[in-house]
């Protein structure tokens, strides 16, 4: 029993590993369509399409969006959009 044990824990941590290595690959694609003028309830809606698809709930919602897009370094507008180019701190791109 041991061994079923030890094999299902290790699956259990290799899974968890590739599932927050995805996470990461789907925040860095949020924040690139952010950058590329997407606005996020557009990126809600796309992630919630897959998410459909996939027969899951995504759970994305527009604020999870705007902290992931915050934590990317790419800061939106009062009504959420991208901020244009240049128009970070001291002017140095957002």
């Amino acid at each position: 029993m041991s061994s079923d044990l030890e094999a299902a824990a290790s699956a259990f941590y290799r899974a968890e590993a590739a599932l927050e290595k995805r996470r990461e690959e789907l925040a860095s694609a949020i924040a690139q369509a952010a950058r590329e003028q997407t606005k996020p309830s557009e990126i809600v809606r796309t992630v919630d399409a897959a998410a459909r698809k996939a027969g899951q709930k995504s759970g994305y919602t527009r604020e999870h969006i705007r902290r992931i897009l915050r934590a990317a370094g790419v800061e939106g507008g009062r009504d959420g959009a991208p901020p244009a180019p240049g128009s970070g701190p001291s002017g140095a791109p957002g």
